[in-house]
This record gives C-alpha cells, structure tokens and sequence, in this order.
C-alpha cells in the first residue's frame, strides 16, 4: 500500500477515554442500523446486524453541494446552458467531474447523466436538469435560452412552463447530490482496509492497517473508526495519519497517508469493526488475511460511505 503527500490527524476529543485497546474512546449507539450490501460474504440477517453502524457527521456535504448547486445555477441561466467554455470557468464542477480538465468534466457529466436516465425509474427531475443545462441530445439549436429549453422538457413530457420549472429546479438539486456522491469517478477517494489475525503469547489478535488515497478537488474528512469488542459497548478510536513512505503506487496530484500505527486489537470472541469516511462516497476495498483464519468466521459489508467488519471465533457462533 502506498501514499502521498498529506497529513490528516483525527481523534476523539469531548467525552474521551482510554480504550482497552489503546487510543482514545468515546461511547457510541450500536443501536443505529442501516440495510446491508456485503463485500465479501452473504451474511444472515442476524450476523449483518451485529455490525454496528453508528451516524456520520457530514460536516463537509452542505459547503461542497453549495458550492456544485451554485455553479449549476449559474449554468442553467445562460444562453447556451452548459458548455466546455462555461465548465472552464466553473471550478468545483471541473475539479470534481474532470480532474481540472473542463472537457472531462463535461463529458463524464454527460454520459453519467444519460446513464442515470436509463437505470433509473423516476429520473423525471434529472431529465428536467439536463434539458434546463442543455445536455440533451433531443435539444435543437433554437433552444439558446433557458426558456427554451424549459418550453422543450414540457413539450415532450406533457408540462406547462412553471411545472417544468419545478422540476428543473428539483432535478438541479439531485444532481447536486449524484455530483457530490457517485458521479465522481476521477477524483474518487479511495481507502483500503486491512485487517490481520494473529496468535499472540497474550492470545488472539486483530490488526487494523488503514491506507487513503486523496485527491485536493474531493475533500474528505478524517476517517472515523468504531470497535465492539465482544458484548461490550461500541467505542469509537482515535486515528492519526502520516503521509506514506511507500513509492509504489505514487501518483501526481494525490495524497496517500497511512495510520500512523497499526491499531491491535484484542480478540477474544468477536470484535467488530465500523469505518464512515465522507462527505464524498470513496471506493472501498477490504481484506482480512492472517493466521489461524480458519479458526475465524468472517462478516464485510459495504454500505455508501460506510465499511462493517466483524471477525468472530467459529466456536462462538455456534
């Protein structure tokens, strides 16, 4: 695993307590579900639940989805709606979408948009945006003006002016949101999430190895990890990240960090594991390797923004 040139450090500041495992810990609800998507196994209903999910502050969505809503506002109101000359002069979008390239930007936007509609089942506002941006293909050269192009949304879904208007200005707000989640893809953060067993003179193990991957146009706050250790409370750990010496897998323009330590934690029937990191959706990769696996029943989902592991010793399940 490697990295790049940032430091992020996080930690548990109001509330905080030594944890039996090291590091600073605060309480946290286990009580806090939310539907699974499992990475690496099937879990049953009844293991899936056993991972404890717990709300993510996402102090950065508001100010990013201000910034992208603004911008596309901005676009919306001229003549020709969105074009390359326009992406250029409209940075966040252009961070986000093209990796600083207004071209990219359009282009992904484009095809994600034209994907949305064709995957999606109510994809009625979205379509509205793209008309109100000129992003259609169905537009003709006589729609250069907003106007325009609201009057051609309406012909062909059967809409007068204001109710179009209505759902322009809903489908700008959830392609705020498509922007600021799924839609970035060359900008995407990535976090790997290593998890080793081990057979130690103290007894059994896990070891928690965590690599990010970050990019300057998707800001990201600071990883946020909960432990459960048996039937014990949730308790939530401090991080701390230093860039990475590693010079595999440098790239330009990014930042790779490293938790500064690996964080061992004690395995004694089961522990489980609950990483939120956002406010962006970042790809997330899991492995769990080490001795005795075979000793160890294994539970990954990966749920949006969030990644559940749970690690219990088989005779405990039984």
């Amino acid at each position: 695993m490697a990295c790049r040139d940032m430091k992020v450090t996080s930690g548990a500041t109001e509330s905080a307590r030594s944890g039996p495992y090291g590091g600073a810990m605060r309480n946290q609800p286990d009580d806090d579900q939310e539907p699974t998507k499992d990475g690496q196994a099937n879990p049953t209903d009844k293991e899936a639940a056993s991972l404890p999910v717990t709300p993510f502050d996402d102090g950065l969505s508001p100010l990013l989805e201000e910034r992208v809503l603004s911008e596309l506002l901005a676009a919306r109101k001229q003549p020709e709606g969105l074009t390359e000359g326009l992406m250029a002069r409209l940075p966040t979008l252009t961070a986000l979408l093209g990796d600083g390239d207004p071209k990219a930007a359009l282009d992904d936007l484009v095809r994600n948009v034209l994907a949305h509609s064709q995957e999606t089942d109510d994809a009625l506002a979205v379509t509205a945006a793209a008309y109100s941006l000129g992003l259609t293909r169905e537009l003709d050269s006589r729609a250069n003006t907003h106007l325009a192009r609201l009057e051609a949304f309406g012909a062909a879904y059967g809409f007068e002016q204001r109710q179009a208007r209505r759902h322009s200005d809903n489908g700008l707000r959830e392609l705020t949101k498509l922007i600021t989640s799924h839609f970035t893809t060359r900008t995407q953060p990535r976090l790997d999430l290593v998890i080793v067993t081990s057979q130690r003179d103290s007894g059994d193990a896990v070891t928690v190895f965590i690599d990010l991957h970050t990019h300057p146009a998707a800001p990201m706050r600071p990883p946020r990890l909960g432990i459960r250790l048996d039937d014990q409370p949730s308790g939530e750990v401090a991080l701390r990240f230093v860039p990475s010496l590693s010079k595999t897998d440098q790239t330009p323009g990014w930042s790779h960090q490293t938790l500064d330590r690996p964080l061992t934690v004690p395995l004694s029937q089961a522990v489980r594991l609950s990483l939120r990191w956002g406010p962006l959706w970042p790809q997330l990769t899991v492995m769990v390797t080490g001795e005795r696996s075979n000793q160890f029943d294994v539970v990954t989902e990966v749920v949006g923004r969030r990644v559940g592991v749970g690690v219990m010793r088989r005779d405990s399940t039984d």
